[in-house]
């Protein structure tokens, strides 16, 4: 599981706001 830069918690999307 990766943690986006925006603060999100998703297992994809390490970056820009994986929403």
């Amino acid at each position: 599981m990766m943690q986006d830069r925006e603060g999100s918690v998703h297992p994809v999307h390490g970056g820009v706001g994986g929403r």
